[in-house]
């Protein structure tokens, strides 16, 4: 350590090579302990360092380029007078590494430039959940996902416009979960690529997202227990679903998918040949602009698999004259409509 107790120095660590520690940094003087460091892995290190202050409006530099677990979580949540993000240049990741780290910075417009390609569980939880004057999402370039990586990261921006593309093929556990939700003023929603869905994945993307006039293009052909449960939800101005090429059901794929859409009037083509437990109930429920209900081609009804599909679809009229199911069996076509 050096002890220059001059006007332009001041109590700090000479580290060099690779550093390791546990626990949280609050209580040092951190000016410069850091300083041209490429990697920090002392884990929890900034956690909540600057919550709630109020009156920060410059952040500091965080130039790591590797930074390991929960290290800047919610190091500025609160920070309602920061109108700037801070350069986040780290590649690599660790788990929930940028949890809620702007959450509920109500003044920042632009999100920093987000390079990362190596991600940990929960890197971006919830990071900018509740950045009301946040205008466009960064483009996220990682093409290889963990669990719970973007859940919650957009929630309540209610000014987001702008969005970008999802470049992942293959997705992971809860990795959009509610991402957008609440996004109020997005129209274009992202596209997603991916065509194999994962546990959850897209569980309330897009739930209360009322802009949303065209829902994005759906192309996975392999679905996941749950993996669009409730996905546009209460987006109360879709009008044209996307089709679902996917022709066998998973446990809850599509529930509660569209509910409560209430200018749907273009339904989608629904490809499922089979069926599973759950995996349409209360799709369309509450969408009172649909007049005419998809074509369903599955020849066996699994469990409840159909149960309140159109339930309070009131302007619901042209209906599929038979339906093609074989063997029913309990509760499939329950309160249907």
């Amino acid at each position: 350590m050096t002890n220059n107790f001059d006007n332009t120095d001041y109590l700090k660590f000479i580290l060099s090579g690779s550093i390791s520690a546990r626990g949280n940094c609050n209580s040092l003087c951190i000016y410069k302990n850091f300083e041209d460091l490429a990697s920090i892995t002392i884990e929890h290190c900034f956690y909540h360092l600057f919550q709630d202050c109020t009156v920060l409006t410059t952040p500091p530099e965080l130039p790591a380029t590797s930074i390991t677990n929960y290290c800047y979580r919610s190091m500025f949540k609160g920070c309602t007078g920061l109108t700037v993000a801070p350069e986040l240049p780290a590649t690599t990741l660790g788990q929930y590494c940028y949890g809620l780290l702007f959450s509920n910075c109500t003044s920042i417009s632009k999100a920093p430039i987000l390079p990362a390609t190596t991600l940990g569980v929960q890197s971006y939880y919830a990071m900018f959940d509740g950045c009301t004057s946040l205008l466009a999402m960064p483009k996220l370039p990682a093409t290889t996902l963990t669990n719970y990586c973007y859940a919650y990261m957009f929630r309540g921006c209610t000014s987001l416009t702008t969005t970008l593309s999802l470049p992942a093929l293959e997705l992971t556990s809860c990795c959009y979960l509610s991402m957008f939700q609440n996004c109020a003023s997005m129209v274009n929603p992202p596209a997603i690529l991916a065509t194999k869905m994962a546990y959850e994945c897209c569980q309330y993307m897009f739930d209360r997202c009322t802009a949303i006039i065209v829902a994005p293009t759906l192309s996975a052909t392999e679905l996941a227990d749950g993996c669009y449960q409730f996905m546009f939800q209460n987006c109360t101005a879709l009008t044209t679903a996307p089709n679902l090429p996917a022709t066998i059901a998973k446990h809850s794929c599509y529930y509660y998918m569209f509910y409560n859409c209430s200018a749907l009037n273009n339904t989608p083509t629904i490809a499922l040949t089979t069926t599973s437990y759950y995996c349409c109930l209360s799709m369309f429920e509450g969408c009172t602009s649909l007049t005419t209900m998809p074509t369903l081609l599955a020849t066996n009804a699994a469990p409840s698999c159909y149960f309140y599909m159109f339930k309070d679809c009131t302007s619901l009229v042209n209906v599929q004259d038979t339906l093609p199911a074989l063997v029913a069996e309990s509760n499939c076509y329950c309160a249907m409509f």
